[in-house]
């Protein structure tokens, strides 16, 4: 058996795999050779921040954008199963970038998050952790230090 199905997700051998709201899967496999930037969103406000946190970081990661994924999540295990649906088509989001759905904490376990409104957790190509930021709005100051983390390793 490959892993452990989950209505929004997975947890398999070879990592997690979540849909966005499109529906489309999105597994920590296929970002395996490229530094990521997990943003996850845990409230309403955490869930306008991950907007602003990907226009910045696009802006300031600058050369080195092209060797980095910027993957953008909702922490929505608070939400009971009934209300699902309606939460996929109300996100505060006014772009069309995927955002990955996470109804069961996948994400949340795997990288031990806190409830905070929204984190920012720096892996390296191999998916280890390099840094964690928490609680943290899209400043200058903190889109700052999440860039430099994640471009010493994109390069």
């Amino acid at each position: 058996m490959a892993g452990l199905f989950a209505m929004a997700g997975l947890i398999a051998q070879d990592g997690w795999a979540v849909k966005d709201q499109y529906g489309r899967l999105h597994t920590e496999a296929t970002l395996r050779g490229r530094a990521v930037v997990l943003l996850v969103a845990r409230s309403k406000a955490g869930g306008e921040q991950l907007q602003l946190w990907t226009a910045r970081l696009r802006e300031r990661t600058g050369t080195c954008a092209d060797s980095i994924a910027i993957v953008r999540a909702a922490d929505l295990s608070f939400i009971p199963r009934l209300l699902r649906g309606q939460a996929r088509k109300r996100l505060p989001l006014r772009d069309s970038l995927p955002v990955l759905l996470d109804f069961e904490r996948v994400l949340a376990t795997r990288y031990r998050l806190s409830d905070s409104t929204t984190t920012q957790v720096v892996l390296d190509r191999q998916g280890s952790e390099i840094a964690r930021f928490t609680g943290m709005e899209a400043t200058p100051l903190a889109v700052s230090r999440v860039a430099d983390a994640v471009c010493a390793v994109g390069r």
